[in-house]
């Protein structure tokens, strides 16, 4: 599997809270309010190309899910997806894959550039790719969600081409990290 780009480099997360401690974060934001850091992660470009992505969704020891609408009809399904399924998709759409950390060593380097959060509460990293035009629908998450965006648009865009989002266990707000 082709990966669009290393984090390796541990010097990449030195802005990941915007320059403030984990124990500021803990304090003042986390499960509080929301926290926006531009350029949170050094040269972020995205831990998957579309194809990579698209790839994992066809096996069956990751959780994926693809969410489309036509007509403003809202249509979700879950995977795995076979090849000839994705090839049948009609714009616009967004797939997600989830436990991306569990298969690729960036993405479990990026999960653990969170380690400042108890371990307890952390899920997984889910990995999605949105063609233009196309989210998941207004929706309330129930945990908090770290969002690390590469290939944006607009800054207000929760989902956008290539979203790699930290999932949280809890009920509380999200502190979105850009």
């Amino acid at each position: 599997m082709k990966n669009r780009a290393s984090l390796s480099s541990k010097n990449r997360y030195q802005n990941l809270l915007g320059g403030m401690s984990p124990q500021t974060f803990l304090r003042d934001y986390w499960q509080k309010k929301p926290l926006l850091v531009r350029a949170a992660i050094s040269g972020f470009g995205g831990a998957l190309t579309r194809q990579s992505l698209l790839d994992l969704c066809q096996r069956d020891d990751l959780e994926s899910r693809f969410v489309s609408r036509q007509s403003n009809v809202w249509k979700l399904e879950h995977g795995p997806f076979r090849k000839n399924e994705i090839k049948r998709w009609k714009q616009p759409w967004t797939v997600l894959v989830q436990s991306v950390n569990l298969v690729l060593p960036e993405g479990d380097e990026l999960l653990r550039a969170f380690n400042f959060i108890p371990y307890a509460r952390l899920d997984d990293l889910m990995v999605s790719y949105a063609t233009d035009g196309a989210g998941v629908g207004a929706h309330v998450d129930n945990y908090d969600v770290f969002y690390c965006k590469a290939a944006a648009r607009g800054v207000g865009e929760l989902v956008s081409r290539r979203t790699i989002v930290l999932s949280l266990i809890n009920r509380c707000e999200f502190c979105k990290i850009l």
